[in-house]
């Protein structure tokens, strides 16, 4: 199997973009891995314009692909105590975004859940926004939460305002109210999200299964996809010997 490296920003709309400006998040980059800020430029804009492919087998997991796809593209010095990863691990497959809380599982098992559906990207998204926010439908923000699977879990998607004043599980397929009542959601909102609910129950019931193991799927708002959008190579791209502060002063 043999996937292409890259790295993937997202902007202040929830628009996800390959090549471009990085952002400031490429000099956490540098600081994780023991690069000066000028090399992490250069290799955010050499992967847009000479990908690098890094080859595997289904027989690895998740955290052996990112590893041997970090070392493909020179990530391997890292320096001591630096915590998480400045930047996200993300799969395309089948044309979608995915990212994982479990990095442990192995890729037989997702080649499984996905039907054997092509893998064909990984991305390393660097986090410039803070948080995650998934736009959702008239108004209102959908949300499958990972590891939420026992016995006394039903499939049910957390429905809330924008704002997250206002919030609410709902069964899945039906819409039912979990909460019984003692939410005290709009009703006038309450029955929008139960027919979106009701009218993407075969997607929800999907994005479910997979979001108890860990699978998330990156939406662009709603249940819609990601869309990467293609910016082309960074221009006027600074020598290696810039430093984050000289970036920053002409943003």
């Amino acid at each position: 199997m043999k996937l292409r490296v890259q790295f993937l920003t997202d902007d202040e709309n929830g628009h996800f973009h390959i090549g471009g400006t990085a952002g400031i998040d490429i000099f956490r980059v540098a600081q994780y891995w023991n690069l000066t800020d000028g090399e992490a430029l250069w290799l955010y804009n050499d992967l847009y314009q000479y990908p690098k492919y890094v080859e595997t087998s289904y027989d690895g997991s998740l955290n052996s692909l990112f590893s041997e796809a970090e070392s493909v593209i020179g990530l391997h010095e890292q320096k001591r105590n630096q915590g998480p990863r400045p930047y996200e691990l993300i799969l395309r497959i089948d044309g979608d975004l995915f990212r994982f809380s479990d990095t442990g599982m192995k890729l037989d098992k997702l080649r499984k859940y996905f039907a054997e559906k092509q893998i064909t990207d990984v991305f390393f998204k660097l986090k410039n926004l803070a948080g995650e926010v998934i736009p959702g439908n008239k108004g209102l923000k959908f949300e499958i939460h990972p590891d939420e699977h026992g016995s006394h879990n039903c499939p049910h998607v957390h429905v809330s305002t924008p704002d997250g004043s206002q919030s609410v599980i709902l069964g899945i397929p039906d819409g039912n109210d979990l909460s019984k009542g003692s939410s005290h959601f709009p009703k006038s909102k309450l029955a929008i999200a139960r027919d979106i609910v009701i009218e993407n129950h075969v997607e929800l019931i999907d994005e479910w299964r997979k979001a108890v193991d860990g699978i998330i799927r990156v939406t662009a708002g709603g249940l819609e996809p990601a869309v990467i959008n293609d910016c082309g190579p960074c221009k006027n791209l600074p020598p290696r010997s810039w430093s984050m502060s000289d970036y920053t002063s002409m943003a």
